[in-house]
């Protein structure tokens, strides 16, 4: 919890960094990306990886105004390559009525707050079983079943509606793997502007 906590303090400089022309790019994306944010690839042979789920932008459309606080989502992971996953972690109380690769999690009495345009919504740790050193890569997609058919979704604890907000990938495509262990980093495809604004906090 405390690593997780970090991390949320260390999205707190993330609006400093991003223009506001290139805001609408990347609005209600989710990524996965190691511990200190900077990257969404790494490599290594046996052993346990953290990795952290990240909406990046949350943004109410219909309402017009960013969303401040994140009271569940839904997001299924695919995983290509010799790995389990160990554990998956919410920063508050939370209940998943999916599994630890399709989750479809609603958060307790105490919501995720979105701290300067990004929030962490999990973290999952990894087993990398390849003693060969094969790639592996986790894909996003929509969760089995979907709230809103073809994407992935998130509420809006302030939304007088029901909340859902449509969720896409930082790839842009559910086919393109979002996070990679010992793979060539160009097969991990993400949006530049949202990868980019997450790198720059750490340069």
């Amino acid at each position: 919890m405390k690593k997780l906590s970090n991390v949320f303090w260390g999205l707190m400089a993330l609006t400093l960094l991003i223009p506001a022309v290139g805001m609408a790019q990347w609005q209600n994306e989710l990524g996965i990306y190691t511990e200190d944010m900077a990257s969404n690839t790494t490599s290594g042979m046996a052993a346990t990886n953290t990795v952290y789920f990240v909406i990046t932008n949350p943004y109410n459309v219909d309402e017009g105004r960013p969303v401040e606080w994140i009271h569940g989502y839904e997001c299924g992971i695919e995983m290509e390559g010799e790995g389990i996953v160990l554990a998956v972690r919410w920063p508050v109380d939370s209940i998943n009525v999916g599994t630890m690769t399709n989750h479809v999690v609603a958060y307790g009495q105490t919501d995720v707050q979105v701290i300067d345009q990004a929030a962490v919504v999990a973290e999952m740790d990894i087993f990398y079983i390849d003693g060969a050193g094969g790639p592996l890569t986790l894909t996003l997609k929509p969760v089995v079943p979907p709230s809103i058919p073809g994407q992935m979704a998130y509420l809006d604890r302030d939304d007088p509606g029901d909340g859902l907000i449509p969720l896409m990938t930082v790839s842009g495509d559910w086919n393109s793997p979002v996070f990679a262990i010992n793979a060539d980093p160009e097969i991990v495809a993400t949006d530049q502007s949202s990868f980019d604004n997450i790198k720059a906090m750490y340069r």
